[in-house]
C-alpha cells in the first residue's frame, strides 16, 4: 500500500535535493508544505530517493 502518491514522492525526492540531501530538513520541508499531515519517517525518504526507486518513478526501470 502507498501511502503518497507520485507527485508526493516526486516532490519528496526534490525537497531531499533542494535541503542539503538531509533527511531531517525534508521532513520539516514536508511539513511546511502539507500542513497537518506527518512527514514521512527518515527510512522511507531514504526508500523514496533511492537509484532504483528513482528509475522506477521515472519509468525508466
Amino acid at each position: 500500500m502507498n501511502l503518497f502518491t507520485s507527485k508526493q514522492r516526486a516532490e519528496i525526492v526534490t525537497m531531499y535535493i533542494e535541503n542539503r540531501r538531509s533527511v531531517v530538513l525534508t521532513q520539516r520541508a514536508y511539513r511546511r508544505k502539507y500542513r497537518g499531515k506527518q512527514a514521512p519517517p527518515d527510512n522511507t525518504i531514504r526508500r523514496i530517493v533511492s537509484i532504483p526507486f528513482i528509475k522506477t518513478l521515472k519509468g525508466i526501470g
